[in-house]
């Protein structure tokens, strides 16, 4: 689901300010964009990141300000300064330049110049304010999620009553089909003034379409699939997917149905059915 999380914590070693974007996606990505010093914690931020997001695009942006001291210590390379110099020094002796010298703003042009080294010690004390930043984050965004899933849930019940109440008709319709065709096959008959009357023909014409159009098996999965869909929503885990696949085995049934009869109230209601089950389908790509 698509959401948004904050989470900051002010602590007398750092404030550290966490923001999360989540986008639909299938699967799981985790980008995480965060000071170079703080990038030792990129495994740690990802794996509580997908302790509480199971699938989406999430983009985590971490913000650091250090009160007392960095996590990284910068010390000079020395030796590589030399290094620079007596090159500098060979250009200009072999080129015959004007002896110029070695200014800072030169040697800040070479980062190799500087050796930056990690500060555990600060590291241990800022990661329980990053865990619980991070979780604040997290929390925010399990909210707006949980807001969500709940108006999706009341969009999928209405529909999912629409579905059962079309369902139902063509069930109705579908036990009538069989007396319809006969009187029709015996208007048909009388029309064409064929004498005697066969009725052991029509019977068994009955029972051939009877057999072609009958859709209980079909409505009996619908309505089986509709109950899964309904006990999924009360979920607490995942469902996104489960979601996906029963929706489209909705959509295989309703093709059958539409396709068996001729009838066009079944084929009308068939359509409606396919409507509400394309919407359906569509905020399905919404749920986690």
């Amino acid at each position: 689901m698509t959401s948004y999380g904050q989470g900051a914590l002010d602590a007398p070693e750092a404030r550290i300010s966490i923001e999360i974007h989540t986008v639909n996606k299938k699967n799981l990505e985790i980008n995480c964009h965060m000071p170079r010093e703080l990038r030792c914690f990129d495994p740690l931020v990802r794996t509580l990141v997908s302790k509480s997001i199971s699938a989406g695009q999430i983009t985590v942006h971490i913000q650091a300000t250090f009160h007392r001291e960095a996590p990284v210590r910068l010390l000079a390379n020395i030796p590589f300064a030399k290094q620079l110099q007596e090159a500098y020094q060979s250009i200009e002796n072999q080129l015959g330049l004007e002896k110029s010298p070695l200014t800072i703003e030169i040697l800040s042009q070479h980062p190799e110049l500087f050796i930056r080294e990690e500060n555990s010690s600060i590291l241990t004390q800022i990661e329980p304010i990053l865990r619980k930043a991070l979780e604040k984050a997290l929390d925010h965004c399990q909210m707006m999620k949980k807001q969500e899933g709940q108006a999706l849930k009341k969009d999928f019940q209405m529909r999912l009553t629409l579905l059962k109440e079309e369902t139902a008709l063509i069930q109705k319709i579908s036990l009538t089909e069989p007396s319809r065709y006969r009187e029709k096959l015996q208007d048909m008959y009388e029309k064409l003034k064929i004498t005697p009357l066969d009725e052991e023909r029509i019977l068994r014409e009955i029972a051939l379409l009877s057999e072609k159009i009958d859709t209980t098996e079909e409505i009996t999965r619908l309505l089986s699939h509709y109950t899964q869909f309904a006990k999924l929503l009360e979920s607490l885990e995942p469902i996104g997917k489960t979601l996906e696949f029963l929706s489209q085995e909705m959509h295989r049934e309703i093709n059958t149905l539409s396709s068996k009869s001729q009838n066009i109230t079944i084929i009308n209601s068939a359509l409606k059915m396919k409507a509400e089950l394309a919407r359906i389908r569509e905020q399905v790509m919404n749920v986690e």
